[in-house]
């Protein structure tokens, strides 16, 4: 399903998503997403950005998926991002669930 729908990532990610809700297993699900958010890199339209008033406005996850998976998407993908050496990815996810841990520069 995956190699399915990566194609059409790059134009609409909402499709993309729409299609990944479809695994059944939740952990497979949630691995399939976070993924995805990570190969693609629009943090914006997928989940979403800080206003300059500090408000937080959703992506296309948060108008699919409960809160609580969305968050959980956004701290597996950050959580990836700095096992990767992304930082500044990792920063800017952790940065949308409000949190601010040291990270570490290997």
């Amino acid at each position: 399903l995956r190699q399915y729908v990566r194609p059409i990532g790059q134009s609409d990610p909402k499709v993309v998503i729409s299609y990944l809700q479809l695994i059944k297993d939740r952990a497979v699900r949630m691995r399939a997403i976070t993924d995805f958010v990570l190969e693609i890199r629009d943090y914006d339209s997928l989940v979403g950005v800080i206003l300059p008033n500090g408000q937080h406005k959703g992506g296309c996850l948060a108008q699919l998926m409960p809160k609580a998976e969305v968050q959980e998407i956004i701290s597996l993908a950050a959580s990836d991002a700095e096992q990767q050496g992304k930082f500044m990815d990792a920063l800017r996810l952790y940065d949308l669930l409000f949190e601010h841990p040291i990270l570490t520069v290997r």
